[in-house]
């Protein structure tokens, strides 16, 4: 009797567990594929340079016809949760670049949260950025209210550049969820091929927590780019493909 409850006990467990996600860890389908941002590819004139700084968190970008606007929390610390600045950077070219710093106030009304740009002004909740000198003001309460009525520029979107061709579970976590059945969610590698000059350059991604989870790829002055979510403490990093040393390091 004792084995029959063992058993059917058992049985509940797995099909629970397997109900709720869980599946068998692999191995790693492509060992030679490096970890971005080292990469795989036969061309050896082909680089790859971090274009944002080191305690950069990239929040959003958007690019207009000859600029590229890169909005980013910074701190000393390199430390997401401790950013005591706004950063506006905005490019002419992956050389002819100029910044501007912005205190966060008191109330954390100040940030990059939702990013809009109209004519040559950048909106965010509840701040201004005036052309030319990006000075920071506050909405009223007018402007606020009929901010989504109006037409904005808004950052950019995932391109099809970057080719998503495999990936595997490397293993599982509980994750949540209610009346005590367990939500088990997955870690994957996943594997990347970008077309760069006729070459292709491939790449593998881990979605454990702190480590590289989300790409996604950009044209930006005629050069191929990739915004990384780099996890919980390092976020929001630009990092462009050349063939050519064709911009120097800052």
């Amino acid at each position: 009797m004792k084995n029959i409850q063992k058993t059917f006990v058992a049985i509940i467990v797995c099909l629970t567990i397997t109900s709720c996600g869980y599946r068998k860890p692999q191995k790693d389908a492509h060992p030679n594929i490096k970890y971005f941002p080292e990469y795989n590819t036969s061309d050896k004139s082909i680089s790859l340079k971090q274009l944002s700084d080191i305690n950069e968190d990239v929040q959003s970008i958007i690019l207009t016809q000859n600029k590229m606007y890169v909005f980013s929390y910074v701190s000393s610390e390199e430390n997401q949760f401790s950013a005591d600045s706004l950063l506006i950077t905005i490019y002419n070219s992956l050389t002819d670049f100029k910044k501007y710093y912005y205190k966060i106030d008191n109330d954390h009304n100040l940030t990059f949260y939702e990013v809009k740009m109209k004519d040559k002004d950048i909106y965010t909740n509840y701040y201004k950025f005036l052309y030319p000198n990006y000075k920071a003001v506050a909405l009223d309460s007018n402007e606020i209210n009929t901010l989504a009525k109006n037409s904005f520029i808004t950052p950019i979107d995932e391109k099809n550049d970057l080719d998503y061709f495999d990936a595997v579970v490397t293993g599982n976590k509980e994750c949540g969820g209610k009346f005590s059945i367990p939500l088990v969610c997955q870690y994957h590698l996943s594997y990347y091929k970008i077309k760069l000059d006729g070459d292709s350059v491939m790449f593998k991604v881990d979605s454990r927590e702190n480590q590289h989870y989300d790409l996604r790829s950009f044209n930006s002055f005629g050069k191929q780019c990739i915004f990384s979510d780099l996890g919980l403490y390092k976020n929001g990093k630009i990092f462009i493909f050349s063939s050519k040393a064709d911009f120097k390091s800052k």
